[in-house]
This record gives structure tokens, C-alpha cells and sequence, in this order.
């Protein structure tokens, strides 16, 4: 059981050392769940909310460069680490409901915009949380919540190369009821299909479990089976999206195909001068720890930039219709 120990203390280490840690979140299923903040005593022009990608966490090295690069714009930013990963509690790796993932998630956004009710917000999320922020934003969407103002997409999960039949959807569905933990023999992405340089590699290596925070294992059975029906659920979707946003992708993304960034600026209902996409050549799926991640995140920050922009220059026409 020493390993266990040992694992166990990693996150409280984390948790105790973090000057960025904010407050815990109750998850649906009764766990609790760890955030992350940038932030500053001011009032921010500006939220964004960002959800992390399967077995990853909101600890790692690009996270804090993320927030501190939208602290410099005004802009804060809440990262959640999700049910079973980073400091989160949950099984390592396993999530067994898509709908208590995105439930959990609109509920890490109500929290924190109690703080904040009057300030313009976006979400943001990476691979499989990009699908988890398409459904999320559908569900603020339908709330008609004025402030919520755009999407902002790394690389999500869509679609996918390699799709299974419908029996072999069903034979996953049936065994992950009777062995949800299993993940031996399951498919597993190794890093350098994932990481373009050795750095990202050896980081990546370095942060698996139980030495590190990340899940870079197999997927679990339930975790396998819950995150095929939140792509699929997603992908299905892609047409009610009304609400802005910009994605960007790797044109050599061997986890999810560029063409999944081609699909939301194609199939959604959003305006056509609401939405762009960046596709950076020969970028890999990790595009935020990608030779071009300064591309990727000078694109996202530009396009939140233009937002913020609109929303003065509405909030401006306002006031001089007020006082007229």
C-alpha cells in the first residue's frame, strides 16, 4: 500500500504548496473537487473557465503560463480539476457519467460567478474537454445568461480517426457495467504521438501517476465508454451552437483530427463573423506544450480580445442612448 501513501501525498502537496489553489467544489456525485485561480484584488474586465483534457490537470506548467498571460490582459481564469484527476478526489482516471462531468462543470461556473455576477465570461477546454466545453456552452446558451460571451477551443474532441462500429459501442457500454476499473490491454496514447519535442515527452513521463498528478495510462473501462458518448454527444450537437467562439488545432494532431475544428466552424449556427480557426502546421495535439503553442495562444488571446473590445463599444452605445 506504500504507493498509494505516496500517491495520496502528491496531491496533498500539491494542494498545501499551491499560492494559485481556489476554493473546493462539490461535485454532484458527493466528491470534492479542487480548482485553480489566477486572479488579482481588482475586478477583472473579464472571466475564463478551463477545463483540461483526458488524464490531464490544471497543475501543469503551461496552466500557470495560461493564467498569467490573461492576468496581463485583465482577465482571470478558474481551472477545475476534473472527477478522479489532478487533486480532485475520484478512483485515478476513472469517470463513469459524461453528464456529471459537464453538470459539475456548470456548477464550478455558478460558484465562482457569485463573486463575480455582473463581468463577461468565456469558457475554455482542451481535447476531451473541448467536448465537455461545446455541451457546457450549449447549456449556458440555453440559459440566455447575458454575461456568458464566447468559447475558446483547443484542439476538441469531435471527432476521432478511428470511430467503433456500433457493436463494438455496445460490447464497451455492457463490460464497462461489470469491470469499470479495468484498463489493461486498453488503448493508450503513448507520448510522442502526443508531444512534438523530447521535453514534452520526458515532462509528460514524468507527471504519471502515482509519482505525478496525470493519468497517462489506459483508459479505463466506464472512462472509455463515458468519453465516447461525450464525443459523440458533442459532435451531435455541433449544430445548436449559436454563441461565439475560435478554435485552433494541429495540423499533424494525431489524437483528434483537424477536421473536428473544420466541423464547428462548418455545421454550427454561429454567425459566420462570430467564429475562426487557426490550424497551425505540423502542430501535435498538446498544442499548449507545442513548439507553436505562442501561436496558438496569441490567436485565442487576439480573438479575446476583440470580444472584450465589442462588449465595451456595446456597453459604450448604451450609455449614450441612456443619456440622450
Amino acid at each position: 500500500m506504500w504507493f498509494i501513501t505516496r500517491a495520496m501525498n502528491v496531491i496533498a502537496r500539491s494542494i498545501r504548496n499551491d499560492p494559485h489553489m481556489g476554493a473546493p467544489v462539490a461535485s454532484g456525485s458527493g466528491l470534492t473537487l479542487y480548482s485553480r485561480q489566477w486572479t488579482t484584488p481588482q475586478k477583472p474586465q473579464a472571466l475564463v473557465f478551463w477545463f483540461h483534457g483526458y488524464g490531464a490537470h490544471c497543475h501543469r506548467p503551461s496552466d500557470n503560463r495560461l493564467g498569467e498571460q490573461l492576468l496581463q490582459r485583465d482577465i482571470a481564469l478558474f481551472a477545475l480539476d476534473q472527477e478522479g484527476y489532478g487533486c480532485s478526489q475520484g478512483e485515478r482516471g476513472l469517470f463513469s457519467n459524461w453528464e456529471l462531468l459537464v453538470n459539475d462543470a456548470e456548477i464550478f461556473v455558478d460558484q465562482v460567478r457569485e463573486r463575480y455576477p455582473e463581468i463577461p465570461f468565456f469558457i475554455m477546454g482542451e481535447s476531451l474537454g473541448g467536448a465537455l466545453t461545446i455541451l457546457l456552452g450549449l447549456a449556458l446558451q440555453e440559459r440566455e445568461i447575458p454575461f456568458f460571451r464566447g468559447a475558446l477551443f483547443v484542439a476538441p474532441a469531435v471527432e476521432n480517426d478511428v470511430e467503433p462500429s456500433s457493436e463494438v459501442t455496445q460490447a464497451l457500454l455492457q463490460l464497462a457495467k461489470v469491470f469499470p476499473h479495468w484498463y489493461k490491454g486498453m488503448p493508450h496514447l503513448p507520448p510522442e504521438k502526443v508531444y512534438r519535442t523530447q521535453a514534452g515527452i520526458d515532462q509528460s513521463n514524468e507527471d504519471t501517476w502515482p509519482k505525478g498528478l496525470a493519468w497517462n495510462r489506459p483508459f479505463r473501462l466506464a472512462t472509455a465508454s463515458a468519453a465516447l458518448a461525450l464525443t459523440t454527444n458533442a459532435r451531435e450537437r455541433v449544430g445548436e451552437i449559436a454563441y461565439p467562439f475560435a478554435t485552433v488545432h494541429g495540423t499533424a494532431d494525431y489524437v483528434i483530427p483537424s477536421s473536428a475544428s473544420n466541423r464547428l466552424m462548418r455545421e454550427s449556427i454561429t454567425p459566420t463573423h462570430q467564429k475562426t480557426a487557426l490550424f497551425l502546421e505540423g502542430a501535435y495535439h498538446d498544442l499548449l506544450n507545442d513548439p507553436a503553442h505562442l501561436d496558438a495562444e496569441l490567436f485565442l488571446w487576439s480573438w479575446l480580445e476583440e470580444q472584450l473590445e465589442k462588449i465595451d463599444n456595446e456597453t459604450a452605445v448604451k450609455s449614450k442612448r441612456a443619456s440622450s
